[in-house]
């Protein structure tokens, strides 16, 4: 019995391990008969694809021929004003003026034509409303462009030709080059006591980076018209010949100058003395103080200047009184002192001098 049962449990690990196994030989084989099993063939899928089936594959792998002269202004969605009307210049934009230089001119643009403007006698000149106004597209070539107007059914003309650059050599080198310009011979004499006065002259020859004779003149700068002109802008209103003369001018305005750079301090005192006796003025109509005036707008947070106050209350008279009175009450609620009684006669002044 017990062989019995060692002989079955034997036989079914063999079974559950052939199971598992993913190798071609069983578990307990010779593993070197495994080479010896024949695969499966691969099989291409195309094998068994039916003939309709094989036509649909083909038509998909094939690429959709779209011809290149092909008009889309039908559905663009652009008006047909702006299609029949235009007209599109093709150009070289011009090389900039700074840095970049040639940097970024190596393309072609389009740009449409300009649109008169009409006049409104009430607004005078107003916009186009183009909407195609001051649009620029950059292309690699103008042939590129060309085909885009084409296809959009645009007008167009080439504005200028293409130039071939010329190439340049940037080399430094080429300073130092020897150039026969730039050679030079320097003798110099040395006198040798043991060969009794004899000169032995020795030739020089050196190169000099600057290859003409007139970069060796010393630059004399700009022309003194220009700085004779910059004094007469400044003298310009003066009188007699302190304006047209150069040697009176030139000291007129250097002591012009002097005085304006010494007077920005004392012109700022002046005008805060001026701006501060207005105010005062202005107050003491309203029956209040300067200081209470003052104290009381900083409460009530309104963030004038003296400039200001001393402008609204010369051309401002009623602003300036509405400001007086919000500052009257903020002065009575919070006990400022400053508040005197308003008198009617001299309210307000007259400059007139006519009876109000």
């Amino acid at each position: 019995m017990s062989s019995l049962l060692r002989t079955i449990v034997r036989t079914g690990n063999l079974q559950w391990r052939a199971a598992l196994s993913t190798t071609s030989a069983k578990y307990g084989e010779d593993i070197s008969k495994a080479t010896t099993h024949k695969e499966a063939p691969i099989v291409d899928a195309d094998v068994i694809l039916h003939a309709d089936e094989h036509r649909e594959k083909a038509k998909l792998s094939g690429l959709i021929s779209i011809p290149v002269e092909k008009d889309i202004s039908p559905i663009s969605g652009v008006p047909s004003e702006h299609i029949r009307s235009r007209r599109v210049r093709i150009y070289i934009p011009a090389k900039n003026a700074m840095q970049s230089g040639t940097n970024n001119v190596n393309n072609w643009e389009m740009e449409f034509d300009t649109r008169e403007r009409w006049e409104n006698p009430l607004m005078g000149w107003t916009s186009t409303g183009d909407p195609l106004s001051n649009m620029k597209v950059e292309f690699n070539s103008k042939e590129e462009a060309i085909v885009h107007c084409e296809k959009n059914g645009w007008s167009w003309y080439i504005d200028g030709e293409e130039k071939p650059s010329k190439k340049r050599n940037k080399n430094y080198g080429v300073n130092f080059a020897p150039v026969a310009s730039s050679v030079f011979s320097t003798q110099l004499s040395l006198s040798d006591n043991n060969n009794k006065g004899i000169n032995n002259r020795l030739t020089i020859k050196s190169t000099m980076v600057f290859t003409t004779i007139v970069s060796l003149v010393r630059s004399r700068g700009p022309d003194e018209f220009w700085r004779k002109r910059k004094i007469f802008k400044i003298s310009a209103h003066f009188l007699g010949r302190r304006r047209n003369i150069y040697s009176v001018a030139v000291r007129n305005v250097h002591r012009a100058l002097a005085y304006a750079t010494k007077g920005r301090k004392l012109k700022k005192d002046d005008m805060q003395e001026l701006w501060d006796t207005r105010i005062a003025g202005a107050c003491t109509q309203f029956g209040i103080t300067r200081e209470a005036f003052r104290e009381s707008l900083l409460k009530s947070d309104v963030l004038l200047n003296r400039k200001v106050l001393a402008d609204l209350a010369i051309w401002e008279p009623k602003t300036f009184e509405a400001i007086v009175n919000t500052c009257r009450q903020r002065a009575v609620l919070d006990g400022i002192p400053g508040i005197n009684e308003i008198h009617t006669d001299n309210k307000f002044v007259n400059t007139t001098g006519d009876k109000v």
